[in-house]
């Protein structure tokens, strides 16, 4: 009996070899098709990746990525700012003073001498205040022919400093803002070189403004005006202390209250703001009108 079997076996393997072959045949088909369905995959993700950075190429150096569109391959440049649009958009500048600027073209230490030719050129926007000589017919601006040449270069510097400067005038400002050293001294020198003309005292000022500007106020500690500027009002040159006999009574006045008010800070080492502190209005009045006629 199983002699039979063994035969028709092999008679069967004879006779149909294939089939016995079939289920290894049919493994190695579904590996290979696995395997081909793999690779396919893989070449189809390549491709899309490929796709995706021709597309959108990139230039990476360090930590950070940039479009290589945005820049050719050669050198890259930094793309700067539009100065004009700067330059458009800046707020203009006030006006500096002349001392940051046009007066610095004197040496620092160095004197500058004033010509009188050379200032009286320059006083076209001096005469309409203070006349073409300098002696002013309105009484609110002061006569400045004949005044001492260092106190006109010191006031004239004062001015030019504007609010921040201790003699603060917007008028005089404006005019001489954008004046050099050299100017001003030639400006000084000019007004130095005429001759002022004498005013007169009122009646009724005369007896308490010359006890004042002689004698002083003892019991409020106001100081005679003669210890400073002499007996005749010449003042003292070198200590740049100003002529005042023959002045405008109102523009004394008004220099005395803006030193009591310290609008004006400027005398020397303070005096002029110390004394004026101690004067009643009736004091300054009077003595005011007392320099006018004084000569």
């Amino acid at each position: 009996m199983k002699s039979r079997l063994s035969l028709l076996i092999l008679l069967s393997f004879v006779l149909n070899p294939i089939s016995w072959a079939a289920p290894q045949s049919t493994d190695t088909s579904k590996t290979e098709q696995n395997q081909a369905v793999k690779g396919a995959k893989a070449e189809k993700s390549d491709k899309a990746a490929n796709k995706e950075k021709a597309q959108k190429p990139t230039e990476t150096n360090g930590d950070q990525s940039k479009p290589a569109t945005e820049e050719p391959a050669g050198k890259s440049e930094e793309k700067k700012p539009d100065e004009s649009k700067a330059v458009e958009n800046k707020p203009a500048e006030a006006p500096k003073p002349a001392t940051e600027g046009a007066s610095a073209s004197a040496a620092p230490g160095k004197p500058v001498h004033g010509d009188a030719n050379a200032g009286k050129g320059k006083t076209q926007t001096c005469v309409a205040c203070h006349g073409p000589d300098g002696n002013s017919t309105v009484p609110n601006w002061p006569k400045i022919a004949g005044q001492y040449q260092d106190y006109l270069v010191k006031q004239l510097k004062d001015f030019r400093l504007g609010e921040k400067g201790p003699r603060y005038e917007p008028s005089m400002y404006g005019m001489v803002v954008n004046l050099t050293d050299q100017d001003i001294a030639d400006l000084a020198a000019f007004y130095a070189s005429q001759k002022q003309t004498m005013g007169k005292a009122k009646e009724e000022y005369v007896a308490i403004g010359e006890k004042i500007y002689r004698g002083g106020n003892i019991q409020t500690g106001v100081t005679a005006c003669l210890a400073c500027h002499g007996p005749e009002g010449i003042g003292n040159e070198a200590a740049k202390f100003p002529k005042l006999a023959g002045q405008h009574a109102v523009y004394i006045e008004n220099q005395l209250h803006y030193f009591r008010d310290g609008k004006r800070k400027n005398s020397p080492n303070g005096m002029m703001e110390s004394i004026s502190h101690r004067m009643n209005d009736e004091e300054i009045k009077a003595v005011s009108s007392y320099i006018e006629g004084l000569h």
